[in-house]
């Protein structure tokens, strides 16, 4: 910035006149930068930090870069008057409140709401990446998180005159967002964040399609954001807003981001899964000894038993895993089977696909609950049902009452063989309100 503005030290606020440079090139940091730091960021933005901060007055007026950098997706297609971080988050948020009844029957609102408004505040500090800049996911999640937690470790809760429980449901709830991370445990199921993470793309996809209609554009690149999407109705919605385009646009401009570099950018999940099972660097020494069976891979697109489309990222590990395993198949001497016995299905493959089958089934009977009932159970659905069965209600009151399908509450087994823990304290508890009918 120009001259000798400086941010007031008391309050962290940049003073002195307007800068004639764009927003967004005040809003970046640069994406390969190796030593990156909250420090260095916001010494490059030109905000000071307080040596004593006694109330959440900095942290406020950080945020407002919400306001005013501009979402970069747009910006690198030459949408430059285009929306802000927060004009995004604004919109996800009032999505929340509309959240269809399959879903508002499975999630907390209160929290999908928190996590609608807050999943991009370290974009504040950080900026807005995209797949196109190439950054190694872990390092984007890593300049997050430690965004998050100067802010609430420096700026916010009672020490610096603030709400220590707000500060840290904060925190809270951007690494469930991020991450699935919940009391500190990663990768656990959370309906919350599966939602708020397909509003996420599914705000971002009625964007496209108002730059389109507004500008005259061809966004196309943007759609694929929605073969990764994970609720069946969430698909649903992107599925009508990609047939509302206009039918009459110019060509597709020229790719910004590749499918590939989207496949990296979203689908961290599955590969450090394969990574940590050992599986995407399948058996490198080609050892005549591995009883690893080969992989069979649905093309591209398919929908296996299980129902799910193997796409984008997901089906090129798969995919590189298969041809290793044919070069091996053929580098391997003939008595190789008689060593090594004969194929056998690949394990950690097999619970991959029971898992995304199980999923698959949830997200079906959530949708399909209201007129036949639910027969997957919530952990505070189950606790109810077996806090009923030590009243002595019978099962079929109990399926009546939580809204389950039939036989569920025989499948949990005969009473004393599993039982609610505290039951003693939990009868005199009212049962959870989301299960009464």
């Amino acid at each position: 910035m120009e001259g000798e503005k400086k941010p007031n030290a008391s309050t962290g606020m940049i003073t002195g006149g307007l800068s004639s440079e764009p927003t967004v090139a005040l809003a970046q940091t640069h994406p390969v930068q190796s030593e990156w730091s909250v420090e260095k960021a916001l010494e490059a933005l030109d905000i000071e930090i307080p040596d004593e901060v006694t109330s959440p007055i900095t942290f406020f007026h950080i945020i407002e870069r919400l306001k005013t950098t501009k979402r970069q997706g747009w910006t690198l297609h030459g949408i430059h008057d285009g929306e802000s971080i927060a004009d995004h988050m604004h919109r996800m948020s009032i999505m929340v409140l509309f959240a269809p009844p399959s879903v508002r029957a499975t999630v907390s609102l209160d929290k999908c709401l928190k996590m609608a408004m807050l999943h991009d505040i370290a974009e504040s500090v950080v900026g807005d990446i995209t797949p196109s800049d190439d950054m190694p996911r872990d390092e984007k999640s890593r300049r997050e998180a430690i965004t998050i937690n100067f802010l609430v470790d420096r700026l916010l809760g009672s020490a610096h005159g603030g709400d220590d429980e707000s500060a840290a449901e904060m925190r809270a709830v951007w690494h469930e967002f991020e991450s699935g991370t919940i009391n500190g445990v990663p990768n656990l199921p959370s309906p919350e964040r599966d939602f708020v993470q397909d509003l996420d793309k599914v705000e971002m996809l009625l964007q496209m399609s108002e730059y389109e209609r507004r500008y005259g554009v061809n966004l196309e690149e943007f759609t694929y954001s929605a073969t990764k999407l994970r609720l069946p109705v969430m698909r649903a919605w992107a599925d009508e807003i990609i047939a509302g385009r206009p039918k009459h646009m110019k060509a597709a401009q020229k790719t910004v981001a590749s499918r590939k570099q989207q496949d990296l950018y979203y689908d961290n999940d599955f590969a450090n899964r394969l990574r940590q099972m050992g599986i995407v660097q399948p058996n490198p020494t080609f050892s005549p000894s591995s009883t690893a069976g080969p992989v069979h891979l649905p093309a591209t697109g398919s929908r296996p038993s299980g129902g799910t489309e193997v796409r984008g990222h997901d089906a090129d590990i798969l995919r590189q895993i298969e041809n290793h395993q044919r070069q091996y198949a053929s580098a391997r001497p003939s008595s190789a089977s008689a060593v090594s016995g004969p194929n056998r299905p690949n394990t950690t493959l097999t619970v991959l696909e029971a898992r995304r089958r199980i999923q698959d089934q949830a997200a079906a009977d959530s949708e399909s609950f209201s007129q036949n009932g639910r027969e997957f159970l919530s952990a505070l659905t189950l606790r109810d049902a077996l806090v009923l069965r030590s009243r002595g209600m019978p099962p079929a009151a109990i399926e009546e009452r939580l809204r389950l399908k039939p036989g569920v509450v025989a499948r949990l087994g005969r009473p004393g063989l599993v039982e609610a823990l505290n039951v003693a304290q939990a009868v005199d508890e009212p049962i959870h309100k989301s299960t009464a009918k």
